[in-house]
């Protein structure tokens, strides 16, 4: 049976039949217009770095609760203002975080309520179960042509083929731990480049969130985007050529990379 559950701060209600609650007619859920971006180019300090940010999607849930009991459970999580979390369970399980932006109820008679909720999710795609992979270290020489980079022993290199489920792209993460002298990393597929230019000291770490609005920080938190240069890129639906340059690394050095495959719909 197909579920969907609202999420808030801990306490997780399911808008099930077996739970007291009847989803009579929805909106946004399970089907959504196409998605737009809107991209812009950023001036980091004479670092052009490519910025994209998506529409958010609305959706409207109306729903009957059976009884004033579940009326209130489900009220005391429908907070307005509040970021919580949408997920719908299927064959796998899908996330979409939303806000609450409003709530209005009625009682009928016989003592059911319909409670119609309006959320917001900036963030307009379902979200997948975590997929991750770690690149491994090379030893082997490596031309890198744009720019010309000639990358010798000791250098992290892997340029590995990554699928990627989902119906649009998904945005990755990747943790960085040093030592190196700087990172490329490169979506072949895409012909799109991102480079992190700071030398790393060994265990200093990076963590770059694509995702928009992508992110770049250290190991504290710190905000590290000063640092890169290129483009933030996402992963393609099917096979993706990904490619990792990390100079002058050593056994400790680490790259991995996270994402979560996208979807218009809950299932």
């Amino acid at each position: 049976m197909n579920r969907l559950k609202w999420e808030l701060e801990g306490t997780t209600i399911d808008l099930s039949p077996d739970n007291g609650y009847v989803l009579v007619s929805e909106s946004g859920v399970f089907s959504f217009p196409a998605l737009r971006f809107e991209m812009s180019d950023l001036d980091l300090g004479g670092a052009y770095v490519r910025d994209v940010v998506a529409q958010g999607r609305e959706v409207l849930l109306n729903i009957i609760a059976e009884d004033t009991t579940k009326r209130d459970a489900l009220m005391a999580v429908l907070q307005v203002g509040k970021k919580g979390r949408l997920v719908a369970e299927a064959t796998e399980t899908r996330t979409m975080e939303a806000y609450v932006r409003a709530v209005e109820q009625v009682q009928h008679r016989g003592g059911e309520w319909a409670i119609s909720v309006r959320f917001f999710a900036p963030w307009p795609w379902w979200l997948g179960p975590t997929q991750s992979k770690t690149f491994s270290q090379g030893a082997r020489p490596l031309f890198f042509p744009v720019p010309p980079l000639y990358v010798t022993s000791g250098a992290v290199y892997s340029e590995e083929t990554v699928t990627v489920d989902g119906q649009d792209v998904a945005w990755p993460t990747f943790t960085i731990i040093g030592p190196c002298d700087y990172v490329v990393l490169e979506n072949r597929t895409l012909g799109l480049t991102l480079k992190l230019a700071q030398p790393l000291a060994a265990g200093e770490t990076r963590i770059v969130n694509t995702r928009p609005p992508a992110t770049v920080v250290d190991g504290t938190g710190a905000n590290r985007m000063s640092e890169v240069e290129g483009r933030f890129w996402p992963l393609v639906p099917g096979t993706n050529q990904i490619r990792i340059l990390a100079p002058n690394s050593s056994a400790g050095t680490s790259v991995s990379m996270t994402w979560n495959p996208s979807y218009s719909g809950a299932w």
